[in-house]
């Protein structure tokens, strides 16, 4: 796509640093930073650093109006819209990629500008670009909304496509950590040049946001407001309440409604979900995700693929409106948004990444088991009789694929008044049968 127009427009940058105060207590690290000194810095460079003083046209336009830019990327991509799922603190550089998309696909279908949808931005030289050449910070993760405005008005895009050395065409958090060190490829730049945003601003109040979205310009969050308690449950109108903790995170209003009684954005988040019918595994037993509760830890694997249980950073629970990608095998059985990042492998292969439920092919298989690095276990203890375990556990497998336990008027010696439990397994073959006994 020929963007050197095609993002002359104002990218908004809706920022908090002078309503909200620092915690003193440790922030779980969700990938925006902040840096109040250069935030400082950026905001003197620049002329015209806030909305405020650059919206005398769009003024007011936006209020008790509404607008869903997000219904224009669905038309420029021909798909359903899913929000990003990142999986590294690379959230500034989701919430950016997206932000940039929406601003494309609305000169694209509602400005008709001449020019096609080609495929989405990429995040990965976002993260490192804003982190290394803007910022010049390689220490720990994150980013700020600041460092990635102006890396996208200094430098711009790579979409998610193969380029000389570099494979884009897929997200990877991987590949992000990478360049979150070393910065976007110096070969790359000049390509990402071509493609700026060239304008952004500081949006600081509803009013500017409502006229920023009404005219087609995505606007960014960037701070330590979280939303929702709990599980995040939405209240009967579809709002999250404010959280009591910080959530230092990144993402963008696409949408907004000052048509309503109660007047409202609509807000993307970069996470995926399972459905409530999935189940979870906890150090507590099988858990339906609707049913976590906070004390549990859930099972997860390491880079050496064993098993570890883990406290989750943060549970989130938000309604759904779209289609499920639904996975059902005599193994496995679970639901997921289509942004959700599934672990695979192609069949006859080793090679285990992570991609987007909606990017697989169906040739694929899933991972459902982990390193065993018990110790080996000799004997087993049944009411005091010592059985070796080989013997317990093809006992076990016998009894769980074919095997019963009831209770029932029993005729042997030892019955107690005549009843006794019987555990027992039906197998017709005879030798089987003697295999067993």
């Amino acid at each position: 796509m020929k963007r050197r127009d095609a993002l002359k427009a104002i990218l908004g940058v809706f920022t908090t640093p002078y309503i909200l105060q620092a915690s003193q207590r440790r922030l779980q690290l969700f990938g925006w930073r902040r840096d109040a000194h250069s935030l400082q810095s950026f905001i003197k460079r620049h002329q015209y650093p806030f909305i405020s003083q650059q919206d005398a046209d769009i003024r007011g336009t936006g209020k008790g109006k509404k607008a869903y830019l997000h219904l224009a990327l669905e038309r420029a991509t021909g798909r359903a819209f899913v929000p990003h799922n990142q999986g590294a603190p690379d959230c500034v550089s989701h919430a950016s990629a997206l932000a940039v998309d929406l601003l494309n696909a609305v000169q694209i279908i509602t400005r008709r500008e001449p020019y096609r949808w080609v495929a989405p931005t990429a995040t990965e030289p976002i993260y490192g670009g804003s982190r290394v050449e803007i910022g010049h910070y390689t220490d720990g993760d994150g980013s700020t909304g600041h460092w990635a405005a102006e890396w996208l008005a200094s430098y711009g895009v790579l979409l998610r496509k193969r380029y000389p050395g570099y494979d884009f065409s897929e997200y990877s958090a991987d590949l992000a950590l990478k360049l979150g060190q070393e910065g976007c490829p110096d070969s790359l730049e000049p390509v990402a040049k071509l493609h700026p945003v060239k304008k952004t601003a500081i949006c600081t109040s509803y009013e500017q946001l409502c006229d920023c979205i009404y005219n087609g310009y995505p606007v960014m969050v960037c701070s330590d407001v979280g939303f929702g308690n709990g599980h995040c449950r939405r209240d009967r109108e579809g709002f999250l309440r404010r959280r009591a903790w910080p959530w230092p995170h990144a993402m963008v209003f696409g949408a907004y409604d000052d048509e309503y009684k109660r007047p409202g954005a609509l807000c993307f988040n970069s996470w995926g979900c399972f459905d409530e019918q999935t189940e979870i595994l906890t150090d507590q037993g099988w858990k339906l995700f609707k049913d976590l509760d906070q004390t549990e830890k859930v099972a997860s694997l390491n880079k050496n693929h064993e098993l570890e249980y883990q406290s989750p950073t943060c549970y989130h629970r938000y309604q759904f409106n779209g289609h499920l990608w639904h996975h059902k095998s005599r193994d496995i059985d679970f639901a997921v948004t289509p942004n959700h990042k599934l672990y695979y492998s192609a069949r006859g292969s080793n090679d285990w990444k992570f991609a987007r439920a909606d990017e697989l092919h169906k040739c694929v298989k899933f991972k459902k088991n982990a390193k065993n690095t018990n110790k080996d276990v000799k004997w087993h203890y049944v009411g005091g009789v010592k059985v070796d375990m080989d013997l317990w556990l093809e006992f076990l497998g016998y009894w769980l694929s074919e095997g019963h336990a009831i209770k029932k008027q029993a005729y042997f010696k030892g019955a107690k008044n005549g009843k006794q439990r019987v555990v027992g397994v039906s197998q017709l073959k005879k030798e089987s049968r003697k295999k067993m006994w």
